[in-house]
């Protein structure tokens, strides 16, 4: 008998790698003259009025300097994660492409830590990546990736972070607070 399982899709950054502690130092480093605070509560582009273009710029940076490697995991993820891996392949689809080393990286990051995982994909285009493999459910920190991915009819929940608390939510998107409520809609 072959025991097929359903997929799912997870962000990386801001649902189970804890970069922004990282990036938000390097980001005081190349902006010192508008980055005055000593943590964050929202977006960088909100709070310290800076571009798009600059944040990102911010996060080469942290590629560059080979930071993803070292990152935290999220309190709670790691156990979640391999509970759920009986039942479901879990795709990491993540939005890094764009920084130098991203893969390799990540790779290091998710097999240094023991993360259960199924493939890793580099996009910005989650939903296409989504709709293809049929995930039954995703989870993302970025408002505007779980809107238009709750159009898709997948089951999509946002993880609540204090960048996106402000942020207009679909009314088709979940949120979800922590990896335990995680677990629980996934019946691990």
């Amino acid at each position: 008998m072959i025991n097929i399982k359903a997929s799912i899709g997870l962000d990386i950054d801001g649902v189970i790698c804890d970069i922004y502690p990282s990036a938000f130092k390097v980001l005081k480093e190349m902006y010192t003259d508008t980055v005055k605070a000593e943590y964050f509560n929202g977006r960088w582009e909100k709070e310290f009025g800076l571009t798009e273009q600059q944040v990102m710029d911010c996060f080469i940076e942290v590629g560059k300097r080979g930071l993803f490697r070292n990152a935290s995991i999220y309190p709670g993820a790691k156990e979640v994660l391999y509970k759920i891996n009986r039942r479901y392949d879990i795709y990491f689809i993540s939005w890094r492409n764009y920084i130098p080393n991203a893969r390799e990286d990540t790779l290091y990051w998710l097999d240094s830590n023991k993360v259960p995982y199924e493939r890793l994909v580099m996009t910005n285009n989650k939903y296409k990546i989504a709709t293809k493999e049929k995930f039954c459910f995703f989870l993302d920190d970025d408002v505007q990736q779980c809107n238009r991915l709750a159009k898709t009819n997948i089951p999509t929940f946002l993880f609540m972070r204090p960048w996106n608390k402000n942020e207009p939510v679909d009314a088709l998107v979940k949120g979800i607070r922590s990896w335990k409520e995680v677990g629980q809609i996934l019946n691990y």
